[in-house]
């Protein structure tokens, strides 16, 4: 975050960039993301295979139309940081100041996911929660697309992302 007009931040993973991260990152300046996946580093048996590299998820992100986008690698440094100290290294920086974060209603940060909203608040922010976006009268999540594709509902995994699926990489023809 380098720009001093960038007033309005955008935080979380954003993996797919699906309705509900557009709807986050809908009228923010800038936003905060991750390189990998938190539960790399918290559960690795746990983490997800991404819906879409890092590269691509920054490409998504600026094309919601946000102007700056940093990335942060997860580590277990990152993982023990207490919220507060979350809050003075990424939100507070160098007399620079955030006036409003725009995050979803689950969203959690510093060690123990002691950080949310409220406790934002408490620090002077403004937040704005955005509500879920819903499909078929679910919420939409990355998980939720992630099982979509699995079983092959390509149709159901291009509405709640908003835009067709799509695979990258390199193709071999064989002989």
């Amino acid at each position: 975050m380098r720009d001093a007009a960038l007033k309005s931040l955008a935080v979380g993973f954003f993996d797919g960039v699906h309705l509900g991260h557009q709807a986050i990152l809908k009228g923010a300046d800038a936003a905060l993301t991750f390189r990998n996946h938190p539960l790399t580093v918290l559960a690795p048996e746990k983490a997800p295979r991404l819906i879409m590299s890092c590269e691509e998820r920054v490409a998504a992100i600026r094309a919601c139309g946000v102007k700056d986008v940093t990335v942060v690698e997860f580590t277990r440094e990152l993982a023990e940081m207490p919220a507060e100290e979350f809050v003075d290294s990424f939100l507070k920086r160098k007399g620079f100041r955030f006036s409003t974060v725009r995050c979803g209603a689950n969203w959690r940060f510093g060690k123990g996911g002691a950080g949310d909203a409220a406790f934002l608040r408490l620090h002077g922010f403004e937040v704005e929660v955005v509500p879920y976006a819903e499909y078929k009268g679910e919420r939409v999540s990355s998980s939720r697309i992630r099982a979509a594709l699995e079983r092959g509902e390509i149709e159901d995994a291009n509405a709640m992302l908003g835009r067709k699926f799509q695979v990258s990489g390199f193709r071999f023809q064989g002989k």
